[in-house]
């Protein structure tokens, strides 16, 4: 019983102390292209639109494995 009653005082003491950690301005947006110009920006996008389509093409001209044609078969 002792030990029931230090674990709930342990849990009281600490669940207000946790639950304050992390919060503050949670809320607010993060502006991540702050201070990057509209070309650094159109380069970025650029850059991750033809990586996106290079892996596309790469994953469609794979033969697929023995699992993947042993699952398509069930």
């Amino acid at each position: 019983m002792k030990t029931i009653a230090q674990l709930i005082l342990a849990l009281a003491v600490s669940t207000p102390l946790l639950s304050t950690v992390g919060c503050g301005d949670s809320n607010e947006p993060i502006n991540v292209v702050e201070g990057q110009s509209r070309e650094d920006l159109d380069a970025q996008a650029g850059a991750i639109s033809s990586e996106y389509e290079r892996t596309a093409e790469e994953s469609n001209n794979q033969e697929p494995t023995a699992e993947e044609k042993a699952m398509n078969r069930s």
